[in-house]
């Protein structure tokens, strides 16, 4: 990947900006709001100065679960995302892009929200959007803007006498969250990524992988049945907590596992109440045993000094065999 150079995009026409919501069906509701001309160089100040940042840190490539440090970004090209295939319609199979680039590229098509329109919307994230020679950038933030408008407050302004004002429409920061260009997309922040391209599932993008990875390294021990590794794949492909779980398992405990060999594992098993699981040579799990197993894999499941009673780790709640 070549890298980018950020602060050589064109910022210099006219800013736009747009707010969305993010409805049920993951799809972003969103409109534009014209902004006045004193607004332009504050707009672009901020956006400047997060392509300033970006030029100042090292690329690295997109992780679902990565982290990166105030020195990194992450960075996927725009080929990389995935696109949102609706199987109940016939088509060739290629799909929509994701939402958010959809909106950004044709963000001078979308409806101009009025003054009662924006008071009575609820958005929960905004972008700012700038047309150049080689098509449109975006500058996303993946939060409200009427987060600080809370109830309840009084807002004053001193004029010789405190008198009160009303409060504003819409408030935004210096931050950004995600930076769109026609080639390519920088994360400064790996969640708000992962939550703005959710219509396409980004997150769950290397769950067949680490599916593999998982059975692979079980099949030194006790290998998963078709079935099994069928109902783990529907399972971490939809629940981005179970996504993360098995990307930490493939990443960091495969070589672990292999090397249990089938006494290891069938100790494990016992040892959590799954050794059930183990049917003619094989790990038989189904919708109702996935997540204990998962649990058990994971390290997650220990026992109280005190009590004696076998808790999770992430929630230190008891765990209720079945």
């Amino acid at each position: 990947m070549t890298r980018q150079q950020w602060q050589s995009l064109d910022l210099g026409g006219k800013p736009r900006m747009l707010v969305g919501r993010r409805k049920s069906s993951k799809r972003i509701q969103a409109n534009q709001v014209e902004l006045h001309r004193d607004l332009f160089d504050d707009v672009r100040g901020i956006c400047q100065s997060i392509l300033g940042e970006l030029d100042r840190r090292e690329p690295m490539p997109y992780a679902p679960f990565g982290a990166a440090s105030g020195d990194d970004y992450m960075e996927i090209d725009v080929s990389g995302v995935p696109r949102r295939i609706d199987h109940r319609k016939k088509d060739d199979g290629v799909g929509e892009p994701a939402a958010l680039l959809a909106l950004i590229s044709q963000i001078d098509e979308l409806d101009s929200l009025d003054a009662g329109e924006l008071r009575s919307s609820a958005p929960t994230m905004y972008a700012f959007a700038f047309e150049g020679a080689d098509g449109v950038v975006g500058f996303v933030r993946n939060t409200s803007p009427r987060r600080r408008v809370k109830p309840g407050y009084r807002y004053l302004r001193f004029e010789n006498a405190l008198r009160r004002m009303d409060p504003p429409d819409l408030s935004i920061d210096d931050e950004i969250d995600v930076v769109v260009t026609p080639s390519s997309i920088a994360l400064l922040s790996v969640a708000a990524f992962n939550t703005l391209f959710g219509d396409v599932g980004v997150a769950f993008t290397q769950v067949p992988a680490n599916t593999k990875v998982l059975a692979d390294a079980l099949a030194k021990c006790i290998p998963l049945s078709a079935t099994s590794s069928k109902v783990l794949l529907d399972r971490c492909g939809r629940r981005l907590v179970d996504a993360k779980r098995l990307n930490h398992i493939a990443g960091e405990r495969a070589s672990a596992l292999e090397g249990l060999g089938k006494a290891g594992l069938v100790k494990i098993l016992g040892d959590r109440g799954l050794k059930r699981i183990v049917k003619q040579g094989r790990l038989e799990i189904d919708t109702e045993t996935a997540s204990e197993f998962l649990d058990a894999i994971e390290g997650r499941l220990f026992n109280d000094d005190v009590t004696g009673e076998e808790r999770r780790a992430d929630a230190y709640s008891p765990r209720r065999r079945r």
